[in-house]
């Protein structure tokens, strides 16, 4: 297929996917699908929708998408059913209660930070639950930060001055992987991802090029509950979301609900594909913008056609036709892989697809992650921090 006949292709799906009524498509993503994208956009939920979901089956889905909270604030409104809210509601509580722990190690992680001279900003989950319509809504377990990359010893020791715990202790594998993150635990007990990249693989730092310098230059201190915090521009954020989002899966509610949020800010369309261009995530960027905007109303210029994409847009385009979105528990999962395995271009997207796709796929039981290892290898850690550290990014 041609670039030019994919486009035609892609421009001519979007018009017909997006030309035709709701109410088809509520059809056929059946009705605990579509209860929950409407209790993320804030559409109706009539009663006797609600009366036509298993309770089960509806929690369940709620789980898998990482949306429990947003639910119950939505049914909420509508009932009063025990069945119904009850598993949602203490999961909205667990939430809540998430939210003020992490919000005090928040503090606590920025302050050391800052008092060691250490640019950093908050990332994904806590900085992204600021943007909808309630910060209780989003379910995070975690805090994600970014710090300079030449720093990132002086930030480890910063932060395990002020009381946080390492977790990922493997020195000699974290040396191997030359990993751009790794995971420690706060005081009040909360995991923190500390990255000095964006894209955590080695491998795939050569395909992603996020620059972290300019990132925390572009950075802006917004409130986080009841805390200040620095966090990505609108449009670093965007492309951070959508990088994140495709090769995850892209299949959570709780991702495409992200991006939706994201295309919420006053953006700059132009620089949002000069940047995306430039750090190698135009494709993944626009699979995750395509997908959100078959669940949830996006600017028109978000899922704009591009030559360059048009292969692999179609391709997830017709799969998701297929196998209408949100998926749920149990159900097929048609062009997860095509997602996970989006590169920086078409061409180079297809040898990781192909492979992934022959891969054979066993059951494999529960191990402990072997970064979690304690290796106190010193030597190991100093040529970690040496290799991070260098005038060149690894």
């Amino acid at each position: 297929m041609s670039t030019d006949t994919a486009e035609n292709a892609h421009r001519a799906l979007t018009a017909r996917t997006n030309g035709r009524a709701g109410v088809r498509s509520a059809a056929r993503r059946g009705v605990v699908a579509e209860v929950l994208v409407r209790s993320l956009s804030g559409a109706e939920i009539s009663a006797a929708d609600l009366r036509a979901v298993a309770p089960g089956a509806l929690h369940e889905a709620s789980s898998w998408h990482r949306i429990a909270p947003a639910v119950f604030l939505a049914l909420a409104q509508i009932t009063d059913d025990a069945a119904v809210l009850g598993p949602l509601e203490a999961a909205h509580s667990q939430q809540v209660m998430r939210q003020l722990r992490s919000l005090a190690d928040l503090r606590t992680a920025g302050q050391a930070l800052t008092a060691a001279g250490v640019g950093w900003a908050l990332l994904k989950g806590a900085a992204i639950a600021q943007r909808w319509p309630r910060p209780d809504m989003r379910e995070y377990y975690d805090l994600d930060l970014l710090v300079e990359r030449r720093r990132f010893g002086t930030a480890l020791d910063a932060l395990v001055g002020a009381g946080a715990r390492l977790v990922d202790r493997n020195w000699p594998l974290v040396r191997d992987q030359v990993r751009a993150e790794l995971m420690l635990q706060l005081p009040f007990g909360t995991g923190l991802d500390l990255h000095w990249d964006l894209v955590n693989s080695a491998p795939l730092r050569r395909e992603f090029m996020f620059p972290t310098e300019e990132l925390l230059e572009r950075a802006s201190v917004v409130t986080v509950g009841s805390t200040e915090a620095p966090v990505l521009d609108p449009v670093d954020t965007l492309l951070h979301l959508g990088y994140h989002t495709t090769l995850s899966g892209g299949y959570r509610l709780l991702w495409l609900m992200d991006m939706a949020t994201a295309c919420r800010d006053e953006l700059g369309w132009g620089i949002v594909h000069a940047r995306a261009r430039a750090y190698g995530v135009e494709l993944p960027l626009r699979l995750a913008l395509d997908r959100a905007a078959r669940l949830f109303p996006l600017p028109a210029e978000a899922t704009r056609p591009a030559t360059r994409c048009a292969v692999w847009r179609t391709a997830t385009a017709v799969a998701d036709r297929i196998v209408p979105l949100p998926w749920v528990p149990g159900g097929r999962s048609t062009a997860r892989i095509v997602y996970q395995n989006a590169r920086s271009s078409t061409m180079r997207s297809l040898a990781p697809t192909f492979r992934d796709a022959l891969r054979r796929r066993t059951p494999t039981p529960v191990q402990e992650n072997p970064l979690h290892v304690v290796v106190p290898d010193v030597a190991a850690r100093a040529e970690y921090l040496a290799t991070v550290q260098a005038s060149t990014k690894p």
